[in-house]
């Protein structure tokens, strides 16, 4: 699902506040999480997102946690698979991997029947 624009988090909440208070300007906030100025403007206006990696860039700079760039849409849907998962944990341990590392809970196919691949 797209969002609407202007694509509204708390993260482009938070960096309009602190461009808007003189924090940063969008020049020094590019240079600091090495982006182009227009991408930066395009994060303040709402038209984009920064991906992954700049958010975790813009975390670092800014202490603006890269999670509060999801939409509440996208934080809902994280919220009803962590459910899921830690009710799939109580009825079963997971398993462990032939590596050694600890996976998470398995959801068995159909135990999320509002799934529709398509979120």
């Amino acid at each position: 699902m797209t969002p609407a624009f202007p694509i509204s988090t708390r993260g482009r909440a938070a960096l309009v506040e602190l461009v808007d208070r003189g924090v940063w300007s969008q020049h020094s906030l590019a240079r600091d999480v090495e982006a182009a100025q227009p991408t930066v403007r395009a994060w303040l206006l709402g038209t984009s997102r920064p991906g992954p990696h700049m958010r975790v860039a813009v975390e670092l700079v800014t202490g603006i946690p890269s999670h509060d760039w999801n939409t509440d849409d996208e934080n809902a849907h994280v919220e009803r698979v962590r459910a899921k998962v830690a009710a799939a944990r109580k009825r079963r341990p997971p398993r462990r991997l032939t590596t050694g590392a600890q996976p998470v809970a398995r959801v068995e196919p159909g135990e999320c029947p509002s799934h529709t691949g398509t979120e």
